[in-house]
């Protein structure tokens, strides 16, 4: 999930949200009365006493009250829009979550695979050496040299493709964390280097 996205999910909520508060504000009473008055009331309550009595059944005052129902209706828009764009951002945000955390249980599986691997290419090797000493002291056929040769480089193969996947691992959390995990991603590539590195490559 990108960066960009959940910027966008988060303006366009913000937007919703504006709009909302600014259909709400509308001076809807005030409107009326302006029309109906041309500004002679200014109270609510005087509406349908004194003077202002006369204006109760005057055809104009529908023109004020479809007026006001055109305002409603655009709030209840608004409101109906920021519920919208307000469940678009959760859903981004959740989904964005979900990447982080996929990326970093995969990460620390790759993690445990690589030191496993390294180990068995650690012992691979100890049996290759092994088999050598065997074969020159005349213990021991080149075929037991051969076999554990054949057993040492799939395994070295193996931990080489895991090492690929461990940085590669990083490369999907720097992005699905929108590139703020730059110092901790090479810590924790310095680290997997120093747990998992066999010690006959140091």
């Amino acid at each position: 999930m990108s960066t960009l996205r959940y910027y966008s999910s988060g303006a366009r909520a913000y937007r919703c949200q504006r709009s909302n508060r600014c259909c709400k504000s509308s001076p809807l009473s005030v409107f009326v009365l302006d029309r109906v008055f041309w500004g002679a009331s200014e109270n609510l309550h005087k509406l349908f006493t004194g003077p202002s009595k006369i204006w109760n059944f005057t055809g104009s005052i529908t023109g004020p009250i479809f007026t006001a129902g055109a305002i409603y209706g655009q709030l209840f828009q608004a409101e109906a829009q920021q519920k919208a764009a307000l469940l678009a951002y959760e859903q981004t945000i959740i989904s964005a979550f979900a990447n982080v955390e996929s990326s970093l249980v995969s990460h620390t599986m790759l993690i445990d695979q690589v030191d496993a691997l390294g180990r068995l290419v650690k012992a691979s090797s100890e049996y290759v050496r092994l088999s050598k000493l065997q074969y020159k002291g005349g213990y021991a056929p080149y075929f037991l040299v051969i076999q554990a040769q054949e057993q040492f480089f799939p395994a070295e193969l193996s931990w080489v493709q895991a090492q690929g996947q461990l940085f590669s691992s990083l490369v999907n959390i720097y992005q699905s964390m929108g590139g703020g995990w730059v110092n901790l991603a090479e810590q924790g590539a310095q680290g997997s280097d120093a747990v998992t590195k066999p010690s006959f490559f140091l």
